[in-house]
């Protein structure tokens, strides 16, 4: 029965790292969402999309060779 019960330790260790591996991931989620949002808090609001779009709209259409 001991090599079951050092089996049962492996996987409890193993999932107690996926499980601070997880927190981690989450925490960093957590900050590079705050980070986003303010980011686009302080640019006004605009979408990068939008922006490219508005900027291109006035230039002379390309002609084909």
């Amino acid at each position: 029965m001991k090599h079951g019960r050092i089996g049962n330790e492996s996987a409890m260790r193993e999932a107690a790292q996926i499980r601070t591996l997880i927190s981690d991931l989450d925490r960093i989620v957590q900050f590079l969402n705050f980070d986003i949002a303010t980011k686009e808090k302080h640019a006004g609001g605009i979408r990068p999309l939008r922006f490219f779009a508005r900027r291109n709209a006035g230039s002379a259409p390309r002609q084909s060779c």
